[in-house]
């Protein structure tokens, strides 16, 4: 099912209700389908990045990273959250969170991205089995052995 809505101010909110938001500074999001293992900065996070403004999302698991900035002017700091969608739609921002105060957010935040995106792939629905009385009928049921054997010889085939 898809959804149009403001998916960006959304996940900023998280950040707001966590402290981690100031207006007066540019905040980012991304939606993370991947994570290079062996990456050690933010291109790691393959994704797209969220635009401003609504947007029309396929709601299920999701992983996004979001990048928000507090403190002064002169000292900045700079957040990084991996925020959530689960299968009804609602963002939850993880406990896996990070500052730019010391170098390497990518590589703190890259193996708890790695961990949520596998757990996403084992809960992806995996399809119904047929029930054992169920019978499959054969679509070639339907003709004689004669049929199948005069197509087997146009097509220039041997039985």
């Amino acid at each position: 099912m898809k959804r149009i809505m403001d998916l960006k101010s959304a996940l900023i909110n998280e950040a707001k209700n966590l402290g981690e938001y100031d207006y007066r500074f540019m905040s980012w999001a991304k939606n993370v389908t991947n994570v290079d293992p062996n990456g050690s900065n933010g291109y790691a996070f393959d994704g797209e990045f969220i635009p401003d403004g609504d947007v029309e999302i396929e709601i299920g698991n999701r992983l996004f990273l979001l990048m928000t900035t507090t403190g002064s002017r002169k000292y900045p700091v700079k957040h990084y959250r991996l925020v959530i969608m689960n299968t009804d739609g609602e963002l939850v921002a993880t406990e896996h969170s990070t500052t730019d105060a010391k170098p390497g957010w990518a590589l703190r935040l890259r193996q708890p991205a790695i961990d949520i995106l596998n757990s996403f792939r084992t809960q992806q629905p995996q399809p119904e089995a047929q029930p054992e009385d169920t019978v499959v009928e054969n679509p070639l049921a339907a003709f004689s052995d004669e049929q199948i054997r005069a197509e087997f010889v146009r097509r220039g085939l041997t039985l």
